[in-house]
């Protein structure tokens, strides 16, 4: 009687994780792709600008200094 208990529950946790993976895996294989929302930084570095107080040709070494200098 316990013996059949445990196959049936053992048996019942074996399906549910086989159903598991193949809900995962059409889901993430043929599901509908991300939204343009979730990409909210462009991704062409043409389509970048530098931040207002930064020049285009200005030095990295300054920049560090600059900031380092402000702590």
């Amino acid at each position: 009687m316990a013996r059949e208990f445990i196959d049936k529950f053992l048996q019942g946790a074996i399906r549910l994780v086989m159903l598991t993976g193949v809900a995962f895996t059409v889901t993430a294989c043929y599901g509908t792709p991300p939204e343009y929302r979730y990409n909210k930084y462009p991704q062409d570095p043409e389509t970048q600008q530098p931040a207002d107080n930064q020049q285009p040709d200005a030095d990295a070494s300054d920049l560090v200094d600059k900031l380092l200098a402000t702590e």
